[in-house]
């Protein structure tokens, strides 16, 4: 690697440090974190950029260490439907990077970033390194999005089943309102 310049040590350590805060390196010892800062490579995005499609092949992990990013899925009429943002400490793109399945939504800058990609073999290298807290956080992320989807879809379906019932109200008012003899009966 050659001599370390006082530039690139705290380059280093400014970068180590944004790892750190990145929720897929909680409780990863600083040794540690020294011997992963090389492993994502660090690309930064404009605003508005497609970072990946749905259907695309997972090749990357990202972790967001500036800007946002906005998931979401093609819905309704084909307009894409917001599933998550991100912001920077989070991390995302694993469920296809894990299972080696198609993208199942697409991610897009809502800011300008600075994001850590991981590819595969990096994400070997970070788990021989820091088995316990990468599996861990990972473990946690992936719940913590499950339950969050699930309040979400709960939520959605209670107000569709409201929706319902307010319909099948108004068909009933509606009826008796044509049906007079009915609504005296």
């Amino acid at each position: 690697r050659g001599p370390m310049t006082a530039s690139t040590s705290a380059a280093a350590e400014s970068h180590r440090q944004v790892l750190a805060g990145n929720r897929l390196f909680r409780g990863v010892a600083p040794e540690v974190l020294d011997e992963i800062v090389d492993i994502p490579e660090l690309v930064r995005v404009d605003v508005d950029r497609i970072l990946f499609e749905e259907g695309a092949a997972g090749d990357y992990l990202y972790l967001i260490l500036t800007g946002s990013v906005r998931v979401s899925k093609a819905g309704r009429g084909g307009r894409q439907e917001t599933l998550s943002y991100f912001e920077p400490g989070d991390f995302f793109g694993e469920m296809a990077f894990l299972d080696l399945e198609p993208r199942s939504a697409q991610a897009c800058t809502v800011q300008p970033c600075a994001l850590g990609r991981v590819d595969h073999a990096g994400f070997e290298r970070l788990l021989r390194l820091a088995p316990g807290p990468i599996s861990q956080n990972l473990t946690n992320g992936i719940v913590g999005r499950l339950r969050r989807a699930n309040t979400h879809l709960i939520a959605e379906l209670t107000r569709a089943e409201r929706l319902s019932l307010i319909g099948a109200m108004a068909a009933a008012i509606t009826h008796d309102f044509k049906n007079p003899m009915s609504a005296i009966l």
